[in-house]
């Protein structure tokens, strides 16, 4: 198994310049593209998998480009139900958070109909800032449940440590078996 982890602009070590919701997305395509072209036919079996804010290119990626399969782990539904969960309930007559034009309805929401590889939303049962319910309304959006899709709501999990349980690496070894047996639609 080979494994490519990005850092997005402006995070850990990248420093390629400002961050925007566009070059935010043109990166994860530009890193598929580079990994799908290498010659030790890498592009044939390529999962996509974004956490929380990465799952947002995940998401982008697998409805632009052919993947083996896709994991949006800790994922929300668009930009308003996340930022709607980082208040408390008592601050929220107080605290007004806009919201850049550019980032307004973003999220995998919009683009889970064009996701067609086996799929896997992972998330904690615990996780406060990306709940399960943003996952199950994301699978909804994807066609609902069935043997290529499905939630693995994890016990005892947050939002950071859903795969340091062992029921998330279980559902993700599924995905894998699914990924290595089933062609995408689109290749």
């Amino acid at each position: 198994v080979n494994v490519a982890l990005v850092d997005y602009r402006g995070y850990g070590g990248s420093d390629l310049g400002p961050m925007s919701a566009e070059t935010f997305l043109a990166d994860g395509l530009s890193v598929f593209d580079a990994l799908a072209a290498r010659a030790d036919g890498g592009g044939s079996a390529l999962v996509v998998h974004g956490h929380s804010m990465g799952s947002l290119v995940a998401g982008h990626v697998a409805a632009e480009r052919a993947a083996a399969g896709v994991v949006l782990e800790s994922s929300a539904t668009t930009t308003e139900d996340f930022v709607g969960t980082q208040l408390a309930w008592f601050a929220r007559p107080f605290i007004r958070i806009r919201i850049a034009e550019g980032l307004r309805r973003q999220g995998n929401l919009q683009v889970m109909s064009r996701i067609n590889e086996p799929l896997l939303l992972l998330v904690g049962a615990e996780d406060r800032d990306t709940p399960p319910r943003f996952s199950e309304a994301l699978l909804r959006a994807a066609g609902g449940a069935g043997e290529r899709r499905r939630v693995a709501v994890v016990p005892n999990a947050a939002h950071s440590d859903v795969l340091d349980r062992p029921a998330a690496l279980e559902a993700y070894r599924d995905l894998l078996r699914l990924a290595r047996t089933t062609p995408s639609p689109r290749q």
